[in-house]
């Protein structure tokens, strides 16, 4: 008898492409853990992954605002409605209780002209997420705009 290691990383890449292999593959692991949505790691590749005409959310000249306030607020503008997405993409249903003590949440913040990722539990932030491990992702994926956001 032989025993096969295999990561979830692995096995979501296998599944789908063979039912014999499927099967074997939902023997040792859930059907969310092989079919666990991918998230995007650009904003180029969250309007691919939603149908989103890339073109015409590539930049904010379209937008109402592009005549009435500076370049500078029209950037954090513009930064600020992308990372709402993307946050939804990376968070899901997920919703931070700021009124639990309990509950951690895990935040990006501005702090001293950078950027700042930490664990809060009863102060708002907007950019909030339930893991750190998402939190990192989402810092590392993003930072471009979150320095937009924060007018670093």
């Amino acid at each position: 008898m032989k025993k096969i290691e295999l990561s979830t990383e692995k096995a979501r890449k296998m599944y789908g492409k063979d039912k014999v292999m499927d099967e074997l593959l939902l023997a040792n692991f859930t059907k969310e853990e092989l079919t666990e949505s991918k998230l995007p790691e650009s904003w180029e590749e969250y309007c691919e992954m939603n149908n989103i005409d890339y073109s015409l959310c590539a930049h904010e000249y379209g937008s109402e605002y592009y005549n009435v306030f500076p370049s500078k607020f029209r950037n954090k503008q513009y930064a600020e409605r992308k990372l709402y997405l993307l946050m939804k993409a990376y968070k899901g249903d997920w919703v931070a209780d700021w009124g639990d003590d309990h509950q951690y949440k895990y935040v990006i913040r501005g702090f001293n002209n950078g950027i700042q990722d930490y664990v809060w539990r009863n102060t708002y932030y907007f950019l909030a997420f339930p893991t750190k491990e998402l939190c990192d992702k989402f810092l590392n994926n993003f930072r471009y705009l979150i320095e937009i956001y924060f007018e670093l």
